[in-house]
C-alpha cells in the first residue's frame, strides 16, 4: 500500500466520520449538557460497537473478494457510490436542533447504536473494499486495519464532544459553508478512490 493511498484512505476516513452523524450529534448533545466525563462509559460502548462492526464487516468482505475475486471491483464503485451519497447528504445537512436527554446513555447503549448504524456498516465496506482489501487479504491485517479506522472514530466523537458548546453557535451559523467544504472533499476523495 502506497503513501497516497494511506493519505486518501485516511482523508476519506477523517471525512466520514468526522462529520457530523449519529455518533457525533449525540456525543455533541450529550456532552453540551452533561459533560463529557460524564459520558465516557457510553463512549467506550461506542467504539467497542465501532470495532466489532468494522472488524466483521472487514472479515466479511475479506471473504467475499476472496471467494469471487472480480467482486473486489464491484465493490470498489459501491463504495463510491456511497461515499457519493454522503457528499450530497453532507450538502443538505442542517445543523443539529435542541433535544432534552431524559438519562445519560451507558456502555450497553452506545454498543447497541452501532449494531443498527448504517453509516458505519457503510463506512467499513467502503474503506475495506475501497482501500484495504486491493492490497492485502490478510486477517491480520484487517484487524489492524480495525484498529486503525476505530481510531478516527473515536477521535471523531472526541471532537465532537469537546467542541460541543463552542462549535453548536459556529456550525449554526455558517453550516451551508462548512457542509459544501465537506461534500467537495468527499467527490474530490471518489475521484482519487477510482484512478
Amino acid at each position: 500500500m502506497t503513501l497516497s493511498i494511506i493519505f486518501n484512505m485516511t482523508l476519506t476516513a477523517i471525512l466520514s466520520v468526522w462529520a457530523p452523524g449519529p455518533n457525533n450529534v449525540m456525543m455533541f448533545a450529550l456532552a453540551s449538557k452533561y459533560g463529557v466525563k460524564k459520558n465516557l462509559r457510553y463512549l467506550c460502548g461506542i467504539w467497542t460497537g465501532c470495532f466489532m462492526i468494522i472488524f466483521f464487516t472487514g472479515i466479511l468482505c475479506n471473504f467475499l473478494v476472496s471467494f469471487v475475486p472480480r467482486i473486489a471491483g464491484v465493490m470498489k464503485y459501491v463504495g463510491a457510490a456511497y461515499l457519493a451519497y454522503l457528499a450530497y447528504k453532507t450538502l443538505l445537512r442542517k445543523p443539529p436542533k435542541e433535544g432534552e436527554v431524559a438519562n445519560i446513555p451507558g456502555f450497553v447503549d452506545g454498543m447497541m447504536l452501532q449494531l443498527v448504524n448504517v453509516h458505519l456498516i457503510l463506512y467499513a465496506i467502503t474503506m475495506f473494499s475501497s482501500f484495504i482489501l486491493a492490497y492485502t487479504q490478510s486477517a491480520f491485517f484487517v484487524f489492524l486495519s480495525s484498529i486503525y479506522l476505530v481510531f478516527f472514530t473515536a477521535t471523531g466523537n472526541l471532537i465532537w464532544a469537546f467542541a460541543g458548546n463552542v462549535l453548536k453557535p459556529f456550525y449554526s451559523k455558517y453550516y451551508k459553508i462548512a457542509n459544501v467544504v465537506m461534500a467537495v472533499l468527499i467527490l474530490w476523495c471518489i475521484l482519487r478512490m477510482l484512478k
